[in-house]
């Protein structure tokens, strides 16, 4: 494989993660505790959207409860969301699950391999042009 087909394939992967990213954006998961006094829906980039405290929930002189109750809630809607982007993510990736290699850390490391490459690819075309002359 030349190093054009392996910068058009880094292109393409970069051009089916920024699709990913945007999809994510857009898709939402929610969370209800307490027997739904609490809900919490949260986006694919881990935002908190929506919280949803039923007035029945709100006790001044207890307001550890209701804290606690956000808290689930809210960490428990983050957990689904970061399944729901892990999943899209493997499709993307063919399934390879790497440990520690978050959706995060594979867009800093794939611009940075996509910069790499570019340059090394023009550093290569400017050789062989200099070659050549």
């Amino acid at each position: 494989m030349d190093m054009s087909q392996i910068v058009k394939q880094a292109q393409q992967f970069q051009q089916k993660l920024a699709a990913v990213q945007a999809e994510m954006a857009e898709k939402t998961v929610s969370s209800s505790v307490g027997g739904g006094m609490v809900q919490a829906t949260v986006n694919g980039r881990h935002q908190l959207l929506d919280l949803k405290i039923e007035k029945e929930v709100i006790n001044p002189d207890d307001p550890e409860m209701l804290r606690d109750l956000v808290m689930a809630a809210v960490n428990d809607a983050m957990d689904k969301a970061q399944e729901m982007v892990k999943a899209e993510m493997s499709k993307l990736t063919g399934g390879l699950n790497i440990p520690g290699f978050s959706h995060k850390t594979l867009v800093k490391r794939f611009r940075f391999w996509f910069a790499a490459l570019s340059k090394s690819n023009l550093i290569r075309y400017a050789i062989k042009t200099m070659r050549k002359d």
